[in-house]
């Protein structure tokens, strides 16, 4: 799916990106839980679900966040967007108006 701003798309289209998101979620869940696992967090414990478990896994996500200035190479607004991204990064535009040259 190309870059697309979810407030412009036609109810297919949004049909399809909310399968296609929903389809990616147990895998992206395994990947959390893997990269959790690998900084010595308990993914266990850090994704047990529970409203108190999202403060400690926000500080943990929060000191790995890359700013998009930091990303390795600029991207192009009218490149496609990596496959690599997630659907909802892929279909949200403003990443990609915001990324420096």
């Amino acid at each position: 799916m190309s870059m697309t701003n979810y407030r412009t798309m036609t109810k297919r289209q949004a049909a399809k990106a909310l399968d296609e998101y929903l389809a990616e979620r147990s895998a992206a869940l395994d990947r959390l839980g893997a990269e959790l696992a690998a900084d010595g967090v308990d993914p266990e414990a850090m994704l047990d679900g529970t409203p108190d478990s999202l403060t400690p896994l926000w500080r943990w996500v929060a000191t790995r966040i890359v700013g998009l200035e930091d990303a390795p190479a600029p991207v192009s607004p009218d490149a496609p967007a990596p496959p690599e991204w997630p659907s909802w990064a892929r279909c949200t535009s403003w990443l990609r108006r915001s990324t420096p040259n």
